[in-house]
């Protein structure tokens, strides 16, 4: 029976994938994580009514999934009999101090605010929604087939290429681009004693040949300066600390460098609070997910939408929508909040690192079979993927099973992002075509009536 060690510095997956390792492989696993919690993103906090004193738990950082993109996931919460619950995903757009609001719940929260029903742009929006929806079909089969990226483009390249307007852009793209506890529990309580190793930041690793030569052995040592040998590490966390703590035990090879240090990450700030000046100004625009942005004004006196002033605000009514919520009062989450929120409301404080996804992103991630599971090393995370909990669990379950020796419960299963009937796209590319004729034809008769009077 050979020894395991894995090193986890907040990273999705970690968790359960040292659990699948521990409980369906002979393997002897221990799990060192940075900080004094498990779980990682995974992060559920009490929240209190200042009323009355009812007290319930929220996580403000996991929250929604759905199975079809979840299957694995999905699976594993069943497995260790985590309960869930049904929601529905509502989204709304508030604008410097609700100047311009929508939601998109129904046709009333759409036109929240009557004065949108007479303002073209609005339509212009509705339109090319529905024109982007029925489109984005026909992207996934093509994104799926240019395995190498030849074809890639920014969101910002493909919008200008196909004449989607600003306001599609800055008022419902963006919403969309903006970026628990329980189960992580029942799963370190099946680690054997003294495998859970909390508050125990690794520091580095360095790899050496063993004395029969077959496998390396990986030292790992932790930041109070104890060191472990092991068979087989790990690293699930963040990209850059992977690089760092290879580079402090001795250095990384080249390969490792490049493919490592092609990720990039934004910090990103969570505060749990009771404000509802977070959310819009017309109430019945409030939704599961609230978009507050800011224009920005020009020193010419003008303003323009500024996509990098923006806060998102989560509401928790929205989302588990059970009568027994009401007595908790609002529970907000508000994600890089740009306004003050009263200090008062505040009951808990969070930051994480999310990863961004740009072309080299994309490179590295496609090079990354290249440097797994050479050296002793694996490494594990949702940045390998699409960034989501489900992506960090799929990718930490595949680095357990390429280490040999490990029977899970169920198969690995991609996401099902079925493709549904792709002429819809086509009708769209033909009615987008017509508009444009019209909207030419329009003006040329303008111009023309505005010269006869």
């Amino acid at each position: 029976m050979g020894s395991l060690g894995v090193a986890k510095m907040v990273a999705a997956g970690g968790v359960p994938n040292t659990s699948a390792l521990n409980e369906y492989s002979d393997h002897e696993v221990h799990l060192y994580d940075a900080d004094s919690r498990p779980g990682g993103h995974a992060n559920t906090v009490p929240f209190t009514n200042p009323q009355n004193g009812e007290t319930t738990m929220v996580d403000t950082g996991f929250i929604v999934f759905n199975p079809p993109t979840y299957p694995n996931f999905h699976r594993f919460l069943k497995l260790v009999g985590i309960k869930t619950i049904d929601t529905e995903m509502t989204f709304a757009l508030t604008r410097d101090n609700g100047a311009f609001e929508w939601a998109g719940d129904t046709l009333f929260t759409l036109f929240c605010q009557p004065g949108n029903l007479f303002k073209g742009s609005m339509w212009r929006m509705i339109w090319d929604i529905l024109r982007f929806n029925a489109s984005a079909r026909r992207l996934v089969i093509e994104a799926e087939q240019d395995a190498e990226g030849k074809d890639a483009m920014s969101i910002g390249e493909y919008l200008d290429r196909n004449g989607y307007s600003a306001e599609f852009r800055d008022d419902y793209l963006i919403i969309f681009l903006a970026r628990h506890i329980e189960y992580v529990s029942r799963v370190t309580s099946k680690l054997p004693s003294g495998a859970l190793r909390l508050g125990k930041p690794v520091v580095s690793v360095t790899t050496a040949r063993s004395e029969e030569g077959a496998f390396p052995k990986v030292i790992l040592r932790t930041a109070d300066g104890q060191s472990e040998e092991y068979d087989r590490v790990v690293l699930a966390c963040h990209s850059g600390t992977a690089l760092q703590i290879l580079e402090n035990g001795g250095g990384a090879t080249p390969e490792e460098k490049s493919i490592l240090g092609g990720f990039g990450w934004t910090q990103n700030r969570i505060v749990l609070h009771s404000d509802i000046s977070a959310l819009p100004k017309h109430r019945s625009a409030w939704s599961a997910w609230n978009y507050v942005t800011e224009s920005e004004h020009t020193e010419k006196g003008t303003t323009k939408k500024n996509s990098d002033k923006f806060a998102l605000s989560c509401k928790w009514h929205w989302i588990d929508a059970s009568p027994h919520m009401e007595r908790y009062g609002p529970i907000i989450c508000t994600l890089n909040p740009t306004f003050p929120i009263d200090k008062s409301s505040i009951q808990a404080h969070a930051q994480y690192e999310h990863p961004t996804f740009n072309a080299a992103a994309e490179r590295s991630q496609r090079a990354m079979p290249q440097i797994q599971n050479t050296r002793g090393l694996l490494y594990a995370g949702a940045w390998m993927a699409n960034g989501f909990h489900e992506d960090g669990f799929r990718v930490g379950l595949q680095a357990a099973v390429s280490i040999g020796d490990v029977k899970l419960p169920f198969d690995i299963r991609p996401p099902d992002r079925r493709v549904e009937a792709l002429w819809t796209a086509d009708v769209f590319d033909v009615l987008e075509r017509v508009r444009r004729v019209l909207s030419r034809f329009w003006l040329a008769l303008l111009f023309v009536v505005g010269i006869m009077v």
